[in-house]
C-alpha cells in the first residue's frame, strides 16, 4: 500500500512498485490508507510522513497497536527522523531517504519483503 497525497509522486512510486514486480494499491491520505488497513491485510506500506488528515507519524502508531505488523518502508528527505520515537520503535522499518531514486525504494521494500528460506 502507498501512502502518498501528492499525486504525482504516488504514481512514480506505484510504477515504480509495479515495475518491480509487485501488485500495489496506493491511498492519497492518512485516512483513506487507515480505512484500507483496516479492511485488508498488505504486505508492506510506503508511507510518506506530511499526510493530509492523519499524519504518519500517526499511522504508523496505529500500525503499531494493530495485531500485526506490517513493514514499513517510509519516503523522506527529513534528515532527523531518528529523533521521532515511533521511528526507534517500530519495526520491521526501512527509511527510503532519496524517494525519487526508484532503486532505493525497490531495495528498501526488497530488504523487508524478503523471506527466510523455510527450515527442513
Amino acid at each position: 500500500l502507498v501512502v502518498e497525497d501528492n499525486l504525482s509522486e504516488r504514481e512514480f512510486y506505484c510504477h515504480r512498485i509495479r515495475a518491480g514486480g509487485c501488485q500495489v494499491e496506493s491511498a492519497a491520505d492518512g485516512l483513506e490508507a487507515w480505512s484500507l488497513l483496516r479492511r485488508q491485510e498488505y504486505d508492506l506500506v510506503v508511507l510518506e510522513l506530511k499526510l493530509r488528515g492523519l499524519h504518519g507519524l500517526e499511522l504508523l502508531d496505529l500500525l503499531a497497536k494493530g495485531p500485526r505488523r506490517v513493514p514499513v518502508v517510509i519516503c523522506t528527505s527529513h534528515p532527523n527522523l531518528a529523533r521521532f520515537p515511533q521511528v526507534k520503535t517500530y519495526g520491521p522499518l526501512r527509511v527510503c531517504t532519496n524517494p525519487d531514486d526508484g532503486e532505493q525504494l525497490l531495495n528498501c521494500i526488497e530488504e523487508l519483503t524478503r523471506r527466510e528460506p523455510a527450515k527442513t
